[in-house]
Order: C-alpha cells, then sequence, then structure tokens
C-alpha cells in the first residue's frame, strides 16, 4: 500500500487487489482568500486611526477565540503602542489602542474581556485605578 499525502491535492492510493475498499479523501488547502487575524487586526487599526493600511506591523501577544491582544508601529517611526480587540459577530473591532491605561469607560461595551489581558483599567469620575 503506497500513501502520498500533499496539501491541497487529493489522497492518492494504489490498493493490492485482495485488501479491503479504501475510501477517497480529498485534502485540500485553506481558503487563500480568508484574511488572517494579524490582516484583520491591521484593517481595523487602519479604519481606526486613518493610517495608511500598507504602513502598519502588527504583533499578537495573545489570541484566543473572541479576544485579542498585542503591539502595533507604523513602518518608518519609531516606538508604537499596544491594542486590545474584541471580535464581535465575525469581526475584530478594536477595544483600545495606543500607549498608557485603558479607561473603565473602553471597556463598558466588552465587559467579558479577560482580566488576565487587561486587569485594571482607569475610572475618571473617580480619578482611581480599578482592578476588574
Amino acid at each position: 500500500l503506497i500513501i502520498v499525502i500533499a496539501t491541497g491535492f487529493s489522497l492518492i492510493t494504489k490498493q493490492p487487489e485482495n485488501d479491503p475498499p479504501l475510501y477517497n479523501v480529498k485534502i485540500t488547502a485553506p481558503d487563500s482568500e480568508e484574511e488572517s487575524v494579524t490582516d484583520q487586526i491591521a484593517t481595523a487599526l487602519s479604519d481606526n486611526n486613518n493610517w495608511d493600511r500598507e504602513n502598519i506591523m502588527v504583533d499578537i501577544q495573545i489570541e484566543r477565540e473572541k479576544f485579542a491582544k498585542g503591539g502595533v508601529s507604523l513602518e518608518g517611526e519609531v516606538g508604537g503602542g499596544l491594542w486590545f480587540a474584541a471580535k464581535i459577530n465575525g469581526s475584530w473591532e478594536i477595544v483600545f489602542d495606543g500607549n498608557g491605561i485603558i479607561t473603565c469607560d473602553q471597556l463598558t461595551d466588552y465587559p467579558d474581556f479577560p482580566t488576565d489581558m487587561i486587569p485594571s483599567c482607569y475610572n475618571i469620575q473617580t480619578e482611581k485605578l480599578i482592578t476588574r
């Protein structure tokens, strides 16, 4: 029995006459049209900040099913900032991006954002740092 597997190609088998029948299995490559999470986050950052999408460099530090965090910098610029994103209805939304601390008001629409990603926020009304 000889089996050859290649991504994007069908499983090819040569079966001796006395072996039980084999099933045809097709292995397909991932849809190349689907945008990566990194690209989706970069596009969302571009949209939020009116940045040229081609100049954005995104680093994902933590990614979970509906939440992610990482860093962003612009090509040719020194430094960068951090970002937090939530996946809402299949699309990544930027919760916060920049430098400094996130305000509690910015988390109002994202109450389920993991506390290990954003352990605290700044309450503008009380002028205190709040542990989430």
